[in-house]
């Protein structure tokens, strides 16, 4: 028995319970557990096991008044027989109940009601089913018992069509309401991949011709949130069939789910087509709910793109929230409010987006997420990248415990980068590629280009010249259809980086002068184009244009690191770095100072530099800038 149970300490217990109840020692042993609890249950008497079956048809808990709606049984001979299977340690009775006058019951072990439960004729376990639906119920208070109730319709909807019975009519009807209370149920919970899961199902069932199908169809959308694979035709035939209805506040919020989609597929210019008619909509009518998601969806568009008319926007959709005590609403224009205050060099922007996590997880809503994500990409724009990777953590579980797979999509590119900023670039580029391998090829996402830029820049630390051109020229093409900024600015920064490496000095300094042309109008960000842009246009010789537009820009850490490099202090430029967390830019500045220092005559503190730096490219494999590194540490021996 030792050798078959495998260390598995369950397959010892339950055939000892089985040697004690054949009262035998000729027993032959099972090849599994599950094979040990059917022998059991083969051998108790018949009443009993159908009660077992009759309790597994109603999950690892049940009820007493359940077990007997379901088996058809007399009350008091299902309780004899509960209490026989409790002696015999099959499940177990709760000190307490979460159904109001009822015994509550579990199964000892999940496998014990998976056996069980795989007993019972195919045929009958449709009805079964239905009985313990019926009776959830019959108990009133569907909200807390939504998702159970619709567990059971369907199950017994789909156990019919397996068996290829008739599915009556009724019983279609039952289940196809009862996800959709479910679906609703979950959301509100922020349950969000349970509420999707309910909503496919009840659409399935709808009739395609039935007016309340649209508002299925909107709901389906809210618990997608934003989410790139979301079909066209959900969204295309809400808005439709509710423009049809005259019903325009809620076209007009399918309109504005439509535009934040567009925008994670990365096309500016459709996602402000749809929000703007979304904006006409509700332009002349009174206050709503769906207006101030429409004006919310708007400020948050104008915010990613450095428009720093979405504060005034968003504070409108604000004043609308509150009035109308919509909780999720404010959390995202605060979100919004924040972001933009600290572009702007407002760090009070950082307490709203604190408050705004505090809404969010209070009204248990996905605008904690969001705003999580936010907070975290600021304090990275200030230069603290230790403190907004351990906000990317956060965000990224709280992503996955709401099931918001649009934002968990979103932070698998974020933690990317983030591992990459740490010097964990094998890592990194895996991370990098997987994220581009999972989405479609007709439908990029907004954060590819910072995918390609992160491959790229290893490829060009490498060495590995035609990869990191072809990687910065796909990320420079997917970021212009985006148009933000904060996604087109680094893009044309790298592929600048880049040319100039190959020597291919014509088209760097045509990108310069684009990049150069953005910064005249929105300033020089942070972050990737602020250490690519400067690299470049010191290269190029361009330094007065480079202090030109540092002045211009709203000033952070890594706007000193850019200063420094102008200055010629690339020695100084890399402490900034390693104050902010960025390990290849630090090492990377090092490398560079020491290359003015072994030209100046300063030999002992080029190799002082170079002592920190080549460490840093062993580990990252940087083998071109090691290679430059060793030869500049031989010249300054």
């Amino acid at each position: 028995m030792l050798a078959r149970a495998g260390g598995n300490p369950l397959y010892a217990e339950q055939f000892a319970r089985l040697l004690a109840e054949a009262g035998s020692e000729e027993l032959s042993l099972p090849e599994n557990v599950q094979g040990i609890i059917a022998a059991r249950l083969d051998g108790l008497p018949a009443g009993a096991k159908q009660l077992l079956q009759d309790a597994a048809v109603l999950g690892k808990v049940f009820w007493l008044g359940a077990v007997c709606a379901v088996g058809g049984v007399e009350r008091r001979d299902a309780e004899e027989g509960l209490h026989a299977l409790e002696r015999k340690e099959f499940v177990r009775r709760e000190r307490r109940s979460s159904v109001g006058g009822e015994d509550e019951y579990a199964f000892r072990h999940v496998l014990v009601r998976d056996v069980a439960y795989g007993q019972i004729p195919r045929g009958s376990r449709a009805e079964r089913h239905e009985r313990a639906a019926e009776w959830i119920d019959a108990l009133g208070r569907p909200e807390d018992h939504a998702e159970m109730l619709a567990h059971h319709y369907l199950e017994a909807l789909e156990l019919r069509r397996a068996a290829r019975q008739e599915e009556p009519p009724a019983l279609t009807e039952r289940a196809r309401l009862a996800a959709r209370d479910a679906g609703d149920r979950a959301y509100s919970l922020g349950a969000l991949a349970a509420a999707r899961r309910f909503y496919e199902a009840a659409l399935d069932l709808w009739p395609s011709d039935d007016q309340e199908r649209f508002e299925l169809l909107l709901a389906y959308a809210r618990s997608r949130v934003d989410d790139d694979a979301l079909d066209d035709s959900v969204l295309e035939d809400a808005t439709a069939g509710f423009l049809r209805a005259g019903k325009v506040e809620a076209g007009a919020e399918a309109e504005a789910r439509f535009g934040g989609i567009w925008l994670n597929r990365g096309d500016r210019d459709k996602a402000l087509e749809h929000l703007e008619a979304a904006r006409q909509l509700v332009e002349d009518r009174g206050p709503s709910p769906a207006k101030a998601f429409v004006l919310q969806e708007l400020a948050r568009a104008l915010m990613m793109a450095d428009d720093y008319a979405a504060i005034e926007l968003a504070t409108e959709s604000l004043r609308l929230a509150e009035a109308l005590g919509l909780d999720a609403c404010r959390s995202r224009n605060l979100n919004t409010i924040g972001c933009g205050k600290v572009k702007a060099g407002d760090r009070s922007g950082l307490e709203d987006l604190e408050r705004a996590i505090e809404i969010g997880a209070a009204a248990n809503s996905h605008e904690e997420v969001s705003a999580l994500a936010n907070l975290q990409t600021m304090v990275g724009l200030l230069g603290d990248l230790r403190r907004a990777s351990e906000l990317q953590e956060q965000t990224l579980t709280a992503a996955r415990r709401q099931g918001v797979t649009s934002f968990v999509r979103w932070q698998e590119a974020e933690r990317a980068i983030a591992t990459f900023w740490q010097g964990r670039w094998d890592e990194a580029f895996d991370q990098a590629g997987a994220f581009l391998a999972a989405g479609e090829a007709d439908t990029p996402h907004y954060m590819d280009s910072v995918c390609h830029y992160i491959r790229g820049a290893i490829h060009l630390a490498r060495g590995e010249m035609d990869p990191a051109r072809a990687e910065a020229r796909r990320g420079t093409e997917l970021a212009r259809p985006i148009k933000d900024p904060q996604a087109l600015n680094p893009a044309i920064a790298f592929e600048a980086r880049v040319e100039l490496a190959v020597g291919n000095l014509e088209a760097a300094a045509a990108l310069a002068d684009e990049l150069l042309e953005i910064w005249r109008d929105g300033g020089v960000r942070p972050q990737i184009e602020s250490v690519d842009g400067a690299w470049v246009l010191i290269g190029l010789g361009r330094t007065a244009e480079l202090e030109e537009a540092l002045e211009r820009a709203v000033q952070t850490l890594w706007h000193d690191a850019a200063k420094k490099i102008a200055s010629g202090d690339a020695a100084g430029a890399a402490d900034v770095y390693a104050e902010i967390g960025t390990v290849p830019d630090e090492a990377y500045a090092r490398l560079r100072a020491a290359d003015d220092l072994v030209r100046s005559g300063r030999r002992a503190d080029a190799d002082a530099q170079l002592r920190l730096a080549l460490p840093v490219f062993a580990h990252l494999g940087a083998t071109a800038w090691q290679a430059e590194g060793e030869t500049l540490l031989a010249e300054s021996a």
